[in-house]
């Protein structure tokens, strides 16, 4: 079988030794308290038995309650516990199997068989069983055997479990129960039938182990119990509580103890009906004793006694047409108020804590509440009496169109009499408001408001609130200005804004307080200089009418001037430019040069340079102190410049023609004329046995501007190869190309990179290299050049070198 583990139960006793004496113990049976007995413990081939020392009266009825521990070892678990009746001695019978009852005869035995002893014919499961004259196989049983459990087929289960037996004397039924299930009975006459006639027998359990064991034990009943009648012993204060013993006893109870936790005490097994002083919560004690010396459990039962709740609440008058405020302050002492029952004049109206009341008719109106808590306490009724109040009945009065910053007029009227009103509330709809009954108000924009308006009455109560709607019509703003201006100006603009939200039917203009215009736009043309007052009403398609709007504006004076300055130069010449101011009416606060080459300046008088030459326009105006500027003096300028250029310095054979290459433009003149063919052109011809200079002087319109050219005369052949240049697009040392004297023929003039790639190649004595590889500029660097050439001589040159790029 499948055994399980349960804790274990102790009843707690009073322990006598006078009162122990009754018992008397055999083998492996110990005391374990005033009214518990150890019958084995869980060890192998253990028996044990306790018995009552006196006799008892089979022809008298019983009823024996007992609590039974069969240990907490199922499959391994052994033997078993029997209740014995038997006249012969104390003694113990039989032990494993027997479970101390084999062999016992005459007797009477109800056996609680934990083990199956296959050779008695017993169950698998654990059984109970009436069985006679120390007989434990089954076939000869009285009663049973069945399962001793009606829920559970295991015993051994680790907890307590209560049998009680029953002997009818009259009828001679003997009865079995575990736990409070009527498990066996059977009808025998055991004083005739089983003792011989005799009646007088001892009572008392025996119980053994073998090669399985288990913890086997047993107590007489002794279980104090008692009932309030009321459910979940609750009530409520002032009531009385009837306390009922129901507790259940092996034996004769001797004695009761009560203690009702409010400091009273009881012996009485049922005592009087007891009354509580206060609400609240009470722990009740309970405890009886045996007629066996034995004191049960202290029962323990709380006792709440609730609080008679307090019903209360406040309920506020009222204005017709709005409900009563109520506050709901109901209060109890002991236990949460769970229902509500208000009565509205006399009738049921809610069960919610905090009701809304309908809306009520004018006069006087009644509340009632009552209050029932968590325990059923109810309370006394709480009345109320409150006022509904009538409300005053106003009405607007006011036009429903006006116009906007124009003044409106509006009227509060009453219309009932029975109210007096103290205070009037006016809102306009545009954030504007007013307390007097009949204000007015004005409103800055058009559209289209609601009017609201309510009362208070000296009774407190407010008017519903009064609506009116009224379309506010655009009131045009006439706005204009015109700005101050220089004389000339033509026309005057007259900067028209006017605002309205409508349409302008009509435009009213005066100049100087004269009507002049009619047109949105008027024009003013021909004034002189002075002091002038314009104004303008307009009105629109609403009929609103504009305030007259004005706006003052002056024709101011402008300077007059005039300039001196010559009108041909020369550039980088300084030029004098001065400036006068002809009028006496204005003063000048600055003056203003443009030369026409993107240069100005704010001097009257100052000299002026110019660097290109070229034909300039000279502007000049001057600004007032009241803002008016001169009409602008205009007069053109022309620049020329001499740049002469007599060629670069050069090498050339003796008594060969070579021609000069002179620039610049205008009157040409070389100087010395030797060897010149013509001293006045840019390009004579020169024939030189010997090194010379010449001069060169250009003039270009009056400027004058000289340069020089060194010529050397060579009377053998030479190759010069620079040893840098600087190719920046200067027009000045851009091109690497060598200087060649008398040289007839080059077969090859050549420039190498630092990693001895060719870069540049040419048998052209007039071609240089750039600076670039296929278009690329080339950086900062040392680059090898080599050439060979032939003379007119017929002699050759074969040459290297290095030159560098200077960026």
């Amino acid at each position: 079988m499948m055994k399980k583990v349960v804790t274990l139960f102790y009843l707690t006793c009073l322990l006598s030794p006078f009162l122990y004496s009754q018992y008397i113990l055999n083998g492996s049976a110990v005391q374990n308290s005033c009214n518990c007995y150890t019958l084995t413990p869980a060890l192998n081939f253990q028996g044990g038995s306790v018995w009552q020392s006196n006799k008892i009266n089979l022809n008298n009825s019983f009823d024996f309650r007992f609590k039974v521990f069969l240990g907490c070892t199922d499959a391994n678990g052994a033997d078993g516990i029997v209740f014995m009746l038997q006249p012969i001695s104390t003694n113990l019978g039989i032990s494993g199997g027997g479970m101390g009852f084999g062999g016992v005869t005459p007797s009477i035995g109800i056996a609680l068989d934990t083990w199956q002893n296959t050779e008695n014919n017993d169950p698998v499961f654990d059984h109970i069983s009436i069985q006679k004259n120390g007989i434990v196989s089954h076939g000869a049983d009285l009663a049973g055997p069945i399962q001793a459990s009606t829920i559970n087929s295991n015993i051994e289960d680790c907890q307590w479990h209560e049998i009680r037996i029953t002997w009818d004397a009259t009828s001679h039924w003997i009865t079995t129960y575990f736990d409070d299930s009527l498990r066996l009975t059977a009808q025998v006459n055991m004083v005739a039938a089983i003792f011989n006639n005799d009646p007088w027998v001892f009572w008392g359990f025996s119980a053994a182990t073998g090669g399985a064991n288990n913890l086997q034990q047993f107590c007489t009943a002794l279980n104090s119990n008692f009932t309030t009648g009321f459910s979940n012993n609750t009530t409520c204060l002032g009531s009385s509580i009837i306390f009922t013993d129901s507790s259940t006893s092996f034996t004769t109870i001797q004695s009761f103890y009560w203690d009702f936790g409010d400091g009273t005490t009881s012996t009485l097994q049922n005592p009087p009906p007891h009354f509580y002083s206060n609400p609240g919560n009470y722990i009740v004690k309970h405890a009886i004793t045996g007629i066996d010396g034995c004191v049960s459990d202290t029962m323990f039962k709380t006792v709440t006694i609730g609080a008679i709740p307090v019903a209360d609440f406040l309920v506020f008058d009222t204005c017709a047409g709005k409900p009563a405020r109520i506050m709901e302050q109901s209060t109890s002492s002991l236990g949460n108020i769970t229902q509500w029952i208000w009565l509205l004049d006399g009738v049921s109206f809610s069960t919610v804590q905090q009701p809304i009341l309908p809306i009520l008719t004018v006069g006087n109106h009644q509340l009632k509440l009552v209050v029932t808590s968590i325990y059923g306490c109810i309370s006394d009724t709480s009345i109320k009496n409150f006022q509904v109040k009538p409300i005053p009945i106003i009405n607007i009065v006011t036009n429903s169109t006006g116009c906007s910053n124009q003044i409106q007029s509006f009227n509060g009227q009453q219309t009932d009499i029975l109210t007096t009103i103290q205070q009037w509330y006016w809102n306009f709809g545009d954030a504007g408001t007013s307390s007097v009954q009949n204000p007015t108000h004005t409103y800055a924009t058009n559209g289209n408001y609601t009017v609201q308006l309510f009362a208070i009455a000296s009774n407190g109560c407010s008017s519903d609130t009064m609506q009116q709607s009224i379309a506010i019509n655009a009131t045009p703003v006439s706005v204009f200005y015109v700005n101050d201006v220089c004389e000339g100006a033509q026309p005057i603009i007259v900067n028209n804004s006017t605002i309205t939200a409508g349409t302008i039917t009509q435009w009213s203009w005066l100049q100087n307080g004269q009507p002049f215009s009619t047109n949105q736009l008027p024009i003013l043309t021909a004034l002189s200089v002075g002091t002038y007052q314009l104004q303008l009403i307009t009105t629109g398609n609403t009929g609103c009418i504009s305030d007259t709007a004005t706006d003052t504006f002056i024709i101011k004076s402008k300077p007059r001037i005039s300039r001196n300055f010559v009108s041909n130069a020369c550039t980088e010449q300084e030029l004098p430019f001065a400036a006068a101011q002809l009028d006496v009416v204005t003063t000048i606060l600055q003056w203003n040069w443009n030369f026409g080459n993107n240069q100005s300046s704010t001097l009257q008088n100052l000299n002026h340079i110019y660097s290109n030459a070229g034909n300039y326009q000279v502007q000049l105006w001057a600004v007032a102190d009241n803002g008016c500027s001169s009409d602008t003096i205009r007069q053109s300028i022309t620049i020329s410049k001499a740049d002469v250029f007599a060629g670069n310095d050069t090498l050339i054979y003796a008594n060969s023609p070579f021609q000069l290459n002179g620039t610049g433009g205008g009157i040409y003149n070389w100087s010395p004329v030797t060897g010149l063919n013509n001293p006045f052109i840019a390009n004579p011809i020169t024939i030189l046995q010997n090194d010379i200079v010449y001069e060169l002087t250009i003039n270009v319109n009056g400027c004058i501007d000289t340069d020089s050219i060194n010529i050397t005369v060579f009377k053998g052949s030479a190759i010069y190869v620079p040893t840098g240049f600087t190719p920046n697009s200067d027009n000045l040392n851009d091109i690497l190309k060598p200087r060649y004297v008398g040289i007839k023929r080059l077969d090859f003039f050549k420039i190498y990179n630092r990693g001895g790639q060719i870069i540049f190649s040419t048998k052209n004595m007039s071609e240089g290299w750039n600076g670039t590889i296929r278009g690329i500029q080339q950086p900062t660097g040392t680059f090898v050049w080599m050439l060979k050439a032939e003379d007119f001589t017929g002699k050759f040159y074969e040459m290297k070198g290095i030159t560098n790029i200077i960026r």
